[in-house]
Parts: structure tokens; C-alpha cells; sequence
């Protein structure tokens, strides 16, 4: 880094991929692990909120410090530390086995904050790294009491049980492939609208 591109960023402000701190402390791994969900950054060390540079001594403890934070997250990360002018250069990759976790909570950037992801906010962010399957998705769509119908199910029930008798007389494993899917299948044979069977994400891939 050069000082005319310290400059830069100073004068650029915080922001979704750059942050500011005066030193180190524990609130790190948060933005460490909020930066690697998202599109990556560089968190620079010796700079105040409001862009005074204020030079922070960095030593060998803390830079081994600053890599355990990392290392420590669930799947593990890695973060380049470097230095110019006393400011401590902390280069954030964006993840590659993303959602990364921290203590056990997870972090998103938000413009200049790093926000601890809700419960549907986590799941919502599993769904668009495709680390959730169609088939495993909830329906919000789906209302028990208007789209269930009995005399379907009852039909795929009666298919069901004879598919599975008639599997006896083969090898296990063919029966465990059988049984798996008919349970993925079971949403689509008892409804009455075709469009509730399945999660809207299912569509949105153009797998059907």
C-alpha cells in the first residue's frame, strides 16, 4: 500500500467492504467473519471512526491473535495481515465455504456494520448458497387445511406400500433408494394445486 491509496480509503469512509478501528479487540472476529459472508474487505487498524489516524503498534502476539480469530471460525478462515505507516493492513477474502460462523453465531456486513444474522436470516442465507436442497425447504404457500387431499393421499399410500412389497425380494440397498424416494415425492402426489407442491425456490432454479 502506498500513502496516496491510505489517503484513498481514509477519504472513502467505512463502508460494506471497509472498516476502521482505533486497536485491537474481541469485536474483530465479528467483522472478520461478517466480510468473509459477504464479498470480502480490508479492515484497517490505527484509524478512528471518523478517519484520524491514530498509529497502532502491532506485535507479534496480536498478529498471531488476529490469525487464531480467524482460524478458530467454523470451517476455519485466513486472513493477510500487513503494515505501512502504523497502520495494520487486514486483507478479509471473500469466503469460499461460505456461511462462516464465529462463537457460534453468524455475521453479515451491512453497509459500514457487521449485523449477528437472525434466525431466518441464517436460513435464508443457507438457501442462496445452495447449501439447502428444494426438497428440504419450507412452503409457506402450503395451507393444510385447503390443499390437503385425502383420497390422494390414501392413493400414494395404497402405491407406496406395494412398491415397498414388492422391493423385498431384492438387495437392501435398492429398498433404502425406493423408500427415499417416495418420501421426497410424498408433497408432490398429495396436494390439489400443482404450483404448492414444491418450494418456489424449485422453480426459480429451472429444475423442474
Amino acid at each position: 500500500m502506498t500513502n496516496k491509496e491510505l489517503q484513498y480509503l481514509i477519504q472513502q469512509g467505512e463502508g460494506c467492504n471497509l472498516e476502521f478501528k482505533e486497536g485491537y479487540n474481541s469485536n474483530l472476529a465479528r467483522e472478520i467473519c461478517a466480510m468473509a459472508n459477504a464479498n470480502g474487505g480490508m479492515i484497517l487498524l490505527g484509524i478512528s471512526d471518523d478517519g484520524k489516524v491514530k498509529p497502532f503498534k502491532l506485535n507479534n502476539k496480536i498478529r498471531s491473535e488476529i490469525q487464531d480469530l480467524a482460524r478458530n471460525f467454523d470451517p476455519s478462515f485466513v486472513v493477510e495481515i500487513s503494515e505501512f505507516d502504523g497502520i495494520t493492513i487486514i486483507n478479509v477474502p471473500e469466503g469460499k465455504k461460505k456461511p462462516y460462523a464465529s462463537g457460534g453465531k453468524f455475521y453479515m456486513r451491512q453497509g459500514a456494520n457487521s449485523q449477528q444474522l437472525s434466525r431466518d436470516e441464517i436460513r435464508d442465507f443457507f438457501t442462496k448458497e445452495g447449501l439447502i436442497r428444494f426438497d428440504e425447504m419450507p412452503n409457506d404457500k402450503f395451507d393444510f387445511t385447503e390443499d390437503f387431499s385425502e383420497d390422494a393421499f390414501n392413493n400414494f399410500r395404497t402405491y407406496t406400500l406395494a412398491v415397498i412389497a414388492r422391493s423385498h425380494a431384492t438387495k437392501q440397498s435398492r429398498v433404502y433408494c425406493i423408500v427415499y424416494g417416495i418420501v421426497t415425492a410424498f408433497g408432490l402426489a398429495i396436494t390439489r394445486i400443482p404450483y404448492k407442491r414444491v418450494s418456489p425456490e424449485f422453480f426459480k432454479d429451472g429444475r423442474n
